[in-house]
């Protein structure tokens, strides 16, 4: 069979970083999310709004509501910052003094029935070269959801004997455009 094209696209085979600001939508700091069982998945949908002036086609043709979500694939890294930096307003920590032994709580952040969700960036960054090489001139490309939250709900696994894999948390964020920062919504960087 011939060649049905000749533009030859860009591949990137093992994955990335994920990381949350540890600082709302500022994004100065960042957390390290940690192993994925496997990619992400980022996913960017709108409503569409149409008005056809019945007697004229098409007088306004748009998108509205944008947002883009992103699923990770399962977490496998249950360190209690990170936990707790993954659900950014819901989850705090606190020092375990006495019960049930000297350690590190995660705990709901709310005092009531409800709690104010924190809005962050999360980031996705490739690196051309291993880890404890990752810096700025090594990336090549990376992917900031701006004015991102949590989704509702996330499973916590803790897996039997007979079960395969690890234990892991499973976890998804959603953006929407930030009225804050010019409406903001992703940035795709990509080196050149």
């Amino acid at each position: 069979m011939p060649r049905q094209t000749n533009q030859v696209n860009t591949q990137f085979p093992d994955g990335c970083k994920i990381e949350i600001s540890t600082d709302g939508t500022t994004g100065s700091e960042w957390e390290d999310i940690g192993v994925l069982a496997g990619g992400v998945v980022a996913t960017l949908n709108w409503d569409d709004y149409y008005l056809d002036g019945g007697n004229y086609e098409g007088l306004v043709d748009k998108a509205k509501n944008p947002v883009f979500a992103i699923a990770p694939s399962a977490v496998l890294n249950w360190d209690h910052d990170v936990t707790a930096h993954m659900f950014p307003g819901l989850m705090s920590t606190a020092d375990a003094s006495e019960t049930p032994v000297a350690g590190d709580n995660v705990t709901y952040a709310g005092t009531s029935n409800q709690v104010t969700l924190t809005r962050s960036k999360i980031r996705l960054t490739h690196y051309s070269v291993a880890y404890a090489s990752q810096a700025d001139q090594y990336i090549e490309w990376q992917f900031t959801l701006h004015n991102a939250k949590i989704d509702a709900g996330a499973t916590f696994n803790w897996k039997g004997v007979a079960d395969d894999g690890l234990d892991e948390i499973t976890v998804s964020f959603s953006g929407r455009p930030d009225p804050a920062s010019s409406y903001v919504l992703f940035t795709l960087f990509e080196a050149s």
